[in-house]
């Protein structure tokens, strides 16, 4: 029997018919009563009005109650797939023997659980109802509980997303759902099952979560695959996809660039054909690729998998809108000091913290091997803390700031300075950057962001960013403090806001340089 073997990334929500009228699910110590069901044009989005629980930021979730936005009460799928049902186990071939293999239990519950990152109720989205801190980042999977981490099943991220103090996560977006079985030795139902009853061979082999063919990457160094590791038959065209994390969606919807080369890419950068994918990347995160394989008969064999680029320690990366037309500046300050941002050793930016002999900042952290960097010293180290990239004027190029090896209680603040720009325009318009923080190799924030046609990349998009004026008097945004912890690089993220204020960004036209400025922490 010919198949079109198709792997496709599977994602639906179901509408769900509803029982009488003003019902409401409410949220009670963390679990969203009633089966959180929503009718079928209800937001993730806070509504003017709308009660929101403040957060107790322990994983139980809300210390406090919600009402949910009338929509009608829904039914349970008890012990069913609900939302995710399409994601089933086909009937096999007439005399196929069935497979012995027993599924794993799909997990969906009555109640949906706030701060675990699961659609505990599998109706289709995750932690919908549920409050969070503008600017936190979550891991998440969009599928039925017992399914984690399962088969192909990977994890992606949701943004804590509102202009308030307490906002609603986003979709969940960078992962790998449920989808349906397919003849391609991959568990792509993620019941614990592969290829159940479809009596075929397979003409190659998908990578499953935490595959060893699909290794860990480092920033900066190539990262190669092999298409014959996936695919064993006679191809008559190999094709890859690699799209990367929050900056490269928004550089890519923005601009058409991202900031990762692919060999071989065209007027698309994500993109290249040829049976071998060599790519380098500059930031840390998961990067989704895929890989299509034409067979001789015109069928397609296809591939999608999650490579994990890492780094240890604190890493804060930055891109924005327009670069490549104006130059912004990380700024990071040393931990146990309050003064001034007076671009001594008290702060890594582009003057001290690029990774050379001398001069360089010393904040008594040892120096790290050669291959934790961009380009290592004539020595062969690399500084720490230290500025791999210092965008000026490139299109798609973001700015990034490390520590690899960070002490247990360092806090360190983060800030960004409108350098210069390219258009000599005034007023100057607004500038929309992105701030990514991460802690032992995991997205842990992303504040700012933009909005490019009619979709939000980010948190929240900033406003009143737009003073150019080198180190002294530009406009100066101060992001965000970031405490380090032991074990395992965790972190503790404190967003600073104006002061007088109980939210928003705390940017400055005012040229103050002092540590706290015109802000205080959250």
């Amino acid at each position: 029997m010919e198949r079109t073997m198709k792997h496709t990334y599977w994602l639906v929500v179901a509408a769900l018919a509803a029982i009488g009228c003003g019902g409401s699910g409410i949220i009670e110590g963390g679990i969203l009563k009633d089966g959180g069901r929503s009718d079928a044009g209800a937001s993730s989005t806070p509504d003017a009005g709308d009660e929101i629980p403040l957060d107790s930021g322990e994983p139980g979730g809300p210390d406090g109650s919600t009402v949910v936005p009338d929509g009608g009460t829904q039914t349970d799928e008890d012990a069913g797939l609900g939302a995710y049902a399409d994601a089933e186990v086909p009937l096999g071939d007439a005399g196929c023997e069935s497979d012995p293999c027993q599924p794993v239990a799909a997990g969906c519950g009555a109640d949906e659980v706030c701060g675990d990152g699961l659609d505990n109720n599998c109706n289709g989205k995750i932690d919908e109802f549920c409050s969070c801190t503008p600017g936190n980042v979550q891991r998440c999977f969009l599928g039925p509980p017992g399914r984690r981490g399962i088969g192909v099943c990977s994890d992606g991220q949701q943004t804590c997303q509102g202009s308030g103090e307490l906002g609603r996560w986003s979709e969940c977006v960078g992962g790998i759902s449920p989808s349906n079985e397919l003849c391609d030795d991959a568990d792509n139902n993620c019941d614990g099952c592969t290829d159940e009853n479809l009596c075929c061979q397979a003409a190659g082999s998908c990578p499953s979560n935490q595959d060893p063919r699909v290794p860990q990457g480092r920033a900066f160094e190539a990262y190669q695959l092999d298409g014959v590791a996936f695919f064993f038959g006679p191809a008559k065209k190999w094709e890859w996809k690699v799209e990367g994390g929050p900056c490269d969606r928004m550089l890519f919807a923005s601009n058409n660039v991202v900031s990762y080369a692919v060999a071989g890419s065209g007027s698309d950068p994500r993109r290249t054909e040829g049976q071998m994918l060599t790519f380098t990347p500059t930031l840390s995160g998961d990067y989704t690729v895929t890989l299509t394989v034409t067979q001789q008969d015109d069928t397609l064999f296809e591939c999608v998998f999650i490579v994990r680029v890492r780094a240890p320690g604190m890493r804060v990366e930055v891109c924005w809108d327009t670069s490549g037309e104006d130059d912004l500046d990380l700024w990071v300050h040393q931990p146990g000091s309050g003064a001034d941002w007076d671009r001594g050793n008290e702060m890594c930016f582009y003057s001290n913290c690029r990774n050379r002999e001398t001069p360089r900042i010393d904040w008594g952290y040892p120096m790290s091997t050669g291959g934790a960097c961009r380009e290592a010293t004539p020595s062969g180290t690399c500084q720490n803390p230290r500025l791999d990239l210092d965008n000026v004027s490139n299109p798609g190029i973001p700015e990034n700031i490390n520590v690899d090896v960070p002490r247990d209680g360092d806090t360190f603040r983060v800030a960004l300075n409108f350098y210069g720009c390219g258009p000599d325009i005034e007023p100057h318009p607004d500038v929309y950057p992105m701030v990514n923080i991460y802690c032992g190799g995991e997205l842990v924030g992303t504040f700012g962001g933009a909005q490019v046609n009619g979709e939000l990349f980010g948190s929240n998009p900033i406003s009143g960013y737009s003073a150019p004026g080198g180190n002294s008097t530009g406009s100066l945004w101060r992001v965000v403090d970031v405490t380090m912890h032991e074990p395992a690089d965790s972190c503790t993220l404190t967003p600073l806001v104006p002061i007088g204020a109980s939210s928003g960004a705390c940017v400055d036209n005012g040229g103050d340089r002092t540590y706290d400025g015109p802000c205080r922490r959250q």
